[in-house]
Order: structure tokens, then C-alpha cells, then sequence
């Protein structure tokens, strides 16, 4: 999974795909849900709408991100089973 943080103050879990063979040129959209793409978990306007500066991952399995609203997010990240289901109760 990749973790990223927007400028909008939302922060995005990705699924990679397990087939490296795709082309980084073109956008990867999951065939098994189009819709939601590779987007696995997404929290909207974490940060009041600010940009996250920083996103850290630690072992027990939460994400901690910080914003230029000067405040830290504690979140907890969705597990591999979790992801390959693209629905973890958040």
C-alpha cells in the first residue's frame, strides 16, 4: 500500500497492484471495481482543508499524519485483508 496526503487535507490509502507489469504511464484502475480505482481508504478534509505535510506508518498499524493546520492525525490504517477487500470499517 502507499499512503499519501493532499494539499486539500485528505489523506488516501493506494492498493499496488500484485501484477508489476503495468504501465506507469497510464492511470491503474482495479477491473474488479473500476469505480473506486486503487484507492483502498480515504479521509476527507482530515487537516480543516489544509495541506498535509507528512505521513509516517508505525508497527502497530496507524498512520500519523501532520498538517500545516498544526495538528497531528492518529488514524488506523486498514490491514492486507482488509485491503484486498477495498471496504475496511474505518
Amino acid at each position: 500500500m502507499i499512503f499519501s496526503g493532499g494539499i486539500d487535507g485528505s489523506l488516501v490509502i493506494w492498493k499496488i497492484p500484485e501484477n508489476s507489469r503495468f504501465d506507469l504511464n497510464e492511470p491503474y484502475l482495479d477491473s474488479e471495481s473500476p469505480s473506486m480505482g486503487s484507492q483502498v481508504a480515504v479521509w476527507d478534509k482530515c487537516h480543516e482543508n489544509q495541506p498535509i505535510w507528512d505521513i509516517k506508518f508505525n508497527t502497530n498499524g496507524n498512520l500519523i499524519s501532520v498538517g500545516s493546520d498544526q495538528s497531528v492525525g492518529l488514524w488506523r490504517a486498514p490491514t492486507a485483508e482488509e485491503a484486498d477487500q477495498q471496504s475496511p470499517d474505518l
